[in-house]
């Protein structure tokens, strides 16, 4: 059952996931960018139960747009959500279930019943009895995810902060401050439902593969399969193209400890801006520790380095380009309908 509700403060109330032995729950991985969630993603993937998607995005483009579309119990606009989903969903792969197949498949006339819909889907069309997704920005919809989505496991990875920074600086070109934010953004949202989703942290899955992903599987509500281990073999070579070239290979641990490839200043400006996360996940301080650095750290990072982060994100890459063009001509066409059909009562009623 799928209930779309706003995403804000946390609910004492929130339902415990406890998936079920033969459930078709879907699964959800999220984490902070370059923290190792695709890797998790893939090793759930190659379990016969499960087929993940790579990134939807929808809550981080359709949650903040749901108002204007109108209600959307009304098929009408419910269907027009529908559609723009699918021209989203359009730019990542060429096959999107068609509209009314989406339509017969929902369960709640809701956002988060598309998105329950499109997993379903997805899942049958690669012959698995569950879907489910990764996208990591999903964390800061926890709320939605955990009371939408009843029994529905949510993995949350983690990994030390210093070596996420130098992995979004290489993928992303993002700055050394955007990425310690965006990671002490995830651990908050971590923080907040830590006692509600599963925790994988990267070094322990790199250093204990199979006991880590056995772990995995009992969160998951689901047997371990040995071919979970063997997620390379199946791994298209698309997630190269993705920053994700090391899923091509058996899991190992040389992506441990980068600490050298920072400068000082940049290793004390991480550790400043991560020590809450850092104490609590465990991670030890190699500049000097906590003291006389954590004071000196911003809360947030300015919005102009934030947007000089996104024009580097994009660069001259042409699909991220392609992407978010998508999702700024639905953005912008919606809102244009809904201020037109606003002004038309009004236009009737001109003399």
């Amino acid at each position: 059952m799928y209930t779309d509700r706003s995403a804000s403060q946390r609910d004492p109330e929130l339902p415990l996931s406890r998936p079920q032995l033969g459930t078709t729950a879907p699964a959800f991985v999220v984490g902070s960018r370059r923290s190792g969630t695709t890797l998790v993603s893939r090793v759930i993937d190659a379990h016969p139960a499960f087929s993940i998607y790579h990134e939807s995005f929808l809550y981080p483009i359709f949650h903040s747009e749901l108002r204007w579309y109108g209600d959307v119990r009304v098929t009408a606009n419910l269907r027009r959500l529908i559609e723009d989903v699918r021209e989203v969903l359009g730019t990542q792969i060429p096959d999107v279930p068609s509209l009314d197949r989406i339509h017969e498949a929902l369960t709640q006339p809701t956002l988060s019943g598309v998105f329950g819909a499109l997993l379903h889907l997805y899942a049958l069309e690669h012959g698995k009895r569950r879907g489910g997704d990764k996208t990591p920005e999903h964390h800061r919809y926890l709320a939605d995810l955990l009371r939408d989505f009843v029994g529905s496991p949510v993995v949350f990875t983690v990994r030390d902060p210093r070596d996420t920074v130098v992995s979004m600086q290489r993928v992303f070109d993002t700055s050394v401050e955007g990425a310690a934010h965006r990671w002490r953004d995830a651990f908050e949202s971590y923080s907040a439902y830590a006692d509600r989703v599963h925790l994988v942290k990267y070094e322990t899955l790199v250093s204990e593969p199979e006991a880590e992903v056995r772990r995995l599987c009992a969160a998951l509500g689901e047997e371990f399969d040995a071919g979970m281990l063997e997620f390379h073999r199946r791994t298209s070579n698309e997630f190269g193209r993705l920053g994700g070239e090391k899923l091509s290979s058996a899991i190992d641990q040389t992506s441990v400890g980068q600490l050298h490839a920072l400068a000082e200043s940049d290793l004390r400006m991480i550790e400043a801006a991560c020590a809450d996360g850092m104490e609590r996940l465990g991670y030890a301080f190699a500049a000097g520790g906590r003291s006389g650095t954590a004071a000196r750290a911003q809360r947030r990072q300015s919005r102009w380095r934030w947007i000089v982060d996104r024009l580097r994100y994009y660069g001259l890459k042409r699909r991220r380009w392609r992407r978010g063009a998508a999702r700024w001509k639905v953005q912008a066409r919606v809102r244009l309908r809904w201020l037109l059909l606003r002004r038309a009562p009004n236009r009737r009623g001109a003399p």
